[in-house]
């Protein structure tokens, strides 16, 4: 259990980065990218953890894209990259179920040869918008948008049991974005201030009015955490620079690019 921030009393709020399609939202200056730092140098300290995925602000995956791990993308400027990197991610969770089938089990045990992967998605609302922005003069067969979706739809629905976890970021959850199908694999749900009560109650649907009144008006840092079988945590995030993110990430990230030994057997 990797801890990441501390309750009112002082305790540490922690996480299993080997578990669980997680969500983190919140507002503008909330402290969703502090906590999404913490959350992530916490889990570079893991040697039976891949941190990959796509990032159009560049500075979340940064120091995974500089340390040399590979399936990262960075920037705007090429979203079909964000196509194959999904496109090589499923074909991945492939391999991996079909190794699972022939080995009689229904559940893969992390290590370093078969490491669990999460696949960040930074700014998933940017991600999505930098597609439409390609799609927009595109023919139907080449627009990216749908492979998008469905790549990331199905890393959600079949992902969990090949240990390749989706870490969604954003600014507010919105079913334009999130359909509620995909919604519902999000079993921890990371919740910062909000400026909307429907964003509160998508993610946190047994929030009492005590709950949501407090997620409105959250101090910086402040969040909700909310995971199968627990109750509603209340915890406040450690608190990391983003220059101290880069020279951490960067001491104790072992980038693992040997992924596509798996695929092999497929092959």
């Amino acid at each position: 259990m990797a801890g990441f921030a501390k309750n009112a009393y002082g305790e540490v709020v922690g996480f299993d980065a080997h578990t669980y399609h997680t969500i983190i939202v919140g507002a503008t200056r909330s402290g969703k990218s502090s906590t999404a730092y913490m959350m992530l140098f916490r889990a570079a300290q893991d040697p039976n953890l891949v941190i990959v995925g796509i990032d159009p602000s560049g500075l979340t995956l940064a120091p995974f894209e500089d340390c040399g791990q590979s399936l990262i993308a960075t920037g705007s400027y090429d979203p079909s990259r964000y196509v194959e990197i999904l496109e090589n991610l499923t074909a991945l969770m492939d391999a991996r179920t079909a190794m699972l089938r022939r080995c009689g089990t229904d559940k893969l045990k992390p290590s370093t040869a078969t490491p669990t992967v999460l696949v960040v998605l930074e700014e998933y609302a940017g991600i999505l918008a930098t597609c439409d922005s390609h799609d927009s003069g595109a023919k139907p067969a080449e627009r990216i948008k749908p492979l998008i979706t469905g790549a990331v739809g199905r890393l959600l629905r079949e992902g969990a049991k090949c240990q390749i976890f989706v870490w969604c970021i954003l600014q507010r959850p919105d079913a334009t974005l999130i359909g509620g199908g995909d919604r519902a694999q999000y079993s921890r749900r990371i919740t910062h201030r909000l400026d909307n009560r429907d964003g509160v109650t998508m993610l946190n649907e047994s929030a009492t009015e005590e709950h949501i009144t407090k997620i409105l008006t959250f101090p910086t840092g402040v969040g909700l955490l909310n995971e199968p079988g627990e109750p509603y945590r209340y915890f406040r995030s450690a608190y990391l620079p983003y220059a101290e993110y880069l020279a951490t990430v960067a001491y104790h990230y072992q980038p693992n690019n040997r992924l596509w030994q798996e695929l092999a057997p497929s092959a």
